[in-house]
């Protein structure tokens, strides 16, 4: 799955979804509820890009973002309150909470680039390891969480009286 490709212009951020990335909603199903941001170094961004399109076409009404590169990537997480992180770093955190904010990264896939080493993946408290992950199991982390994400607007629904 990992092939070293490299692209000689800076990339820019490509978003898409309902409005600027800072209009996102946390609607149900159908819409832009979950969101997932894609990071890896420079010399992957073809790569991110094309994970970034399989996914949007895999999964259309969810909000995909493939950001500039690796020095983006706090800025970006902290911008966008993506879901779901796909990146070849390393999760900073088990799970990442502001309890103020309410922000919450749920999946975070540390996707190897060499194919030889293994891919971390963490949903909520659950981790494991994979060799060479392919796309189908990318979207079943992708599924699970948006479960997740649907399960607790549910539950949250239900504590307000709704």
């Amino acid at each position: 799955m990992a092939v070293a490709l490299r692209r000689k212009q800076p990339r820019k951020a490509h978003h898409r979804g309902g409005g600027a990335p800072e209009e996102h909603t946390r609607n149900v199903r159908g819409t832009n509820i979950m969101r997932i941001l894609i990071a890896f170094e420079d010399d992957y961004c073809a790569y991110a890009d094309a994970l970034a399109k399989a996914i949007r076409a895999a999964r259309p009404h969810l909000d995909v973002v493939a950001t500039v590169g690796l020095e983006a990537l706090q800025t970006q997480t902290a911008r966008l309150d993506p879901h779901v992180v796909i990146s070849s770093v390393p999760n900073p955190a088990a799970e990442q909470e502001d309890e103020e904010e309410g922000k919450l990264i749920l999946a975070w896939v540390e996707l190897s680039p060499d194919p030889n080493l293994p891919s971390q993946f963490c949903i909520d408290s659950w981790r494991w390891e994979t060799l060479n992950p392919s796309l189908e199991e990318l979207l079943d982390v992708i599924d699970e969480t948006e479960r997740l994400v649907l399960s607790r607007v549910v539950a949250r629904k239900r504590a307000d009286g709704y």
